[in-house]
């Protein structure tokens, strides 16, 4: 079989798969009022208009409830609470990208990696590569 022939076939079975996209984000994307905001918002948003592809969406937050913005699956994870001193010796530990931190999300992409298997993981900014530590 030539080149062309497998290109043309393996184009005909990812036709009929959805490609699964897990996305990292770092803060909730509505409202758009920020670059970041703003470029995550519409770019996830086309994106869930697509038929081909299917999207999770998580992020860390303060916030108490789920605000869905492109009719994915969509997941807040709480930030991990310290007290003072600990919090002290987190900030001068780590980087301003890493001091804040969220357990349940770390384990939330071990699980949804495992269970879902997504074809992308996409991390959005450098403050969400913390949680892809492992994964090659």
């Amino acid at each position: 079989m030539s080149f062309l022939q497998q290109l043309n076939k393996d184009k005909k079975l990812m036709s009929d798969k959805k490609i699964k996209v897990l996305v990292l984000i770092s803060e909730h994307p509505s409202p758009p009022n920020s670059g970041t905001r703003v470029k995550n918002y519409h770019l996830w948003k086309h994106f869930k208009d697509s038929t081909q592809i299917e999207i999770k969406v998580l992020y860390p937050s303060s916030q108490t409830k789920n605000i869905n913005f492109s009719n994915s699956e969509e997941f807040f994870y709480p930030y991990d609470s310290f007290n003072i001193f600990r919090k002290i010796w987190r900030y001068l530990k780590y980087s301003h990208h890493q001091y804040r931190y969220s357990t349940l999300l770390m384990n939330k992409v071990l699980d949804e990696v495992e269970q879902w298997k997504p074809d992308i993981l996409h991390a959005e900014e450098l403050k969400m590569a913390q949680y892809l530590m492992g994964f090659k």
